[in-house]
């Protein structure tokens, strides 16, 4: 059996829909997979029965990931973290079934977090600390900014214009993107609460304080 049907079979009662994708491949500091087990333009997608909760493989990347899907409830931060530990574990304990297939070290970790305002609804001057100060505030920008935080955490920025697709609606889409490599035998845990910090910091220095009021300061 494939690889995907495999997992497939693992994790059905928590993710029983699955569907394939174009791979990503616009990811801060990755590198090409020096390892691979699947069909190089293939994704594979995993996901709950209300399509809020992801869990995506392709060569070289494990995703685990939350989407607004209609009213479904925001999930924070400790929540996505244990459930990546019960995908990544049994994602392993899957590997370690079969002899034909290679184990998986992570060599990097990445931290998304995307935020929409409705353009009718927010203004950037609402949104930004900076870049929209002046007599003539720009009603729609396209901004992309990279980052080195602390601890050599790789970051960035990009707020751009965007139409939501689930309501046909314009946005300013926000996103913030952190990574870090991963040293030897190091723990994910910890590597993943020091992402989370320096998303948050970055979002916090990044955003006013009526878009974090609208997101959450603690956004997670």
């Amino acid at each position: 059996m494939h690889l995907f049907g495999l997992y497939l079979d693992v994790i059905r009662d928590r993710y029983p829909l699955y569907s394939s994708a174009t791979p990503i491949t616009a990811l801060r500091g990755a590198s090409p997979p020096a390892l691979t087990m699947l069909p190089p333009s293939v994704r594979g997608l995993y996901s709950s029965k209300f399509g809020s909760e992801v869990v995506q493989i392709q060569n070289g990347f494990f995703f685990v990931n939350w989407r607004r899907v209609q009213d479904a409830e925001y999930s924070r931060y400790d929540a996505l973290l244990n459930r990546f530990q019960q995908d990544w574990h049994d994602f392993q304990e899957m590997l370690a079934t079969r002899a034909d297939l290679p184990r998986a070290a992570p060599s990097r970790c990445f931290m998304t977090y995307t935020n929409h305002a409705e353009q009718d609804a927010f203004s950037l001057q609402d949104m930004m600390q900076s870049w929209t100060s002046g007599s003539f505030p720009p009603q729609a920008v396209n901004i992309s900014a990279s980052y080195i935080l602390n601890n050599n955490v790789e970051a960035g920025l990009t707020l751009l214009p965007a139409l939501r697709v689930s309501d046909n609606r314009r946005v300013h889409q926000l996103t913030v993107e952190v990574s870090k490599p991963r040293e030897a035998d190091a723990g994910l845990v910890p590597l993943f609460n020091e992402l989370h910090d320096a998303a948050r910091t970055l979002f916090q220095a990044s955003t006013s304080e009526a878009a974090q009021q609208r997101w959450g300061k603690e956004d997670s």
